[in-house]
């Protein structure tokens, strides 16, 4: 697939001509970033390049900053870390990476720097005399907030946090949005169609996780790389489209008018299926 994607050699160069370590400031490419960096750490760690080994360490040391600063994602950063610490070991045991023994020795050092850093991190508790709190605000609001939440984990997590939220997480609304949220008519009729108990009575909840079970759950990005059909470039979808056929109005209008049509959305797992590593 490599060799289709125009501009690219390698996956240490498209990390750079994509500017992945200064993308990760950015909130909104933060989670796509954190996603692929997690891909790289549990599937492909074995098999990088000193060059694309030196890259992951500087976008996590980018990730620390990120999350110090921002006071946001620790758990993410946490994860990653838990993982790379596992892939090490693993290593250090076995020996099944690629590159010497000296280099990975480096890795381990700048790794544990790392992980000093992220340790140290505090998340500060907001002002006692801040309000209103989530507590404070209409109720009709915080659904809405809810409502928006993509997946049942942080849903759960909020509920145990604000008991007007753990009210909420029972209704059925709540859930039958997630539902068709995540899977489209056809995939929710069908599994309803096919399990008598969701005849008889219907829970959403159940029917959420049954169908997230079935078909695993919607990925879901604020910002994503986006893949030119007409000219085989990748992109952020934030940042526009740099295609050379732009330079024509004539078929600028019509990459405007069927978008949808003329780029494939990128998700973390495939852009890395993009590079033999």
């Amino acid at each position: 697939m490599i060799n289709r994607i125009a501009g690219f050699n390698g996956l240490s160069e498209a990390l750079k001509r994509l500017d992945f370590r200064n993308a990760i400031r950015d909130t909104q490419r933060f989670n796509y970033i954190c996603k692929f960096l997690d891909l790289l750490i549990t599937k492909k760690l074995s098999t990088l390049t000193g060059g694309a080994q030196k890259m992951l360490f500087s976008m996590l040391e980018e990730v620390t900053l990120q999350v110090s600063c921002s006071q946001q994602n620790l758990h993410v950063l946490h994860r990653l870390l838990e993982n790379l610490q596992k892939r090490i070991e693993d290593y250090l045991w076995w020996g099944s990476m690629l590159g010497s023994v000296v280099l990975w020795e480096r890795q381990r050092e700048r790794f544990l720097e790392i992980n000093s850093v992220a340790n140290n991190i505090e998340i500060n508790s907001p002002d006692e005399n801040s309000h209103p709190t989530i507590e404070e605000i209409p109720q009709e609001c915080v659904r809405e907030i809810v409502k928006r939440l993509d997946n049942h984990i942080d849903i759960i997590s909020t509920g145990q946090a604000y008991s007007v939220v753990a009210r909420m997480a029972n209704e059925q609304s709540i859930w039958k949005e997630l539902c068709h949220f995540h899977w489209d008519r056809q995939q929710v009729e069908y599994l309803i169609k096919t399990h008598k108990e969701f005849q008889v009575k219907r829970d959403w909840e159940h029917v959420y996780h049954r169908l997230r079970r079935t078909y695993g759950l919607r990925e879901t990005y604020a910002n994503m790389i986006l893949l030119c059909k007409k000219c085989q470039c990748l992109f952020w979808e934030s940042l526009g489209h740099p295609c050379i056929v732009e330079s024509n109005p004539e078929i600028n209008d019509k990459i405007q008018t069927a978008k949808e049509e003329s780029v494939i959305r990128v998700p973390p797992k495939v852009f890395l299926s993009y590079f033999s590593i």
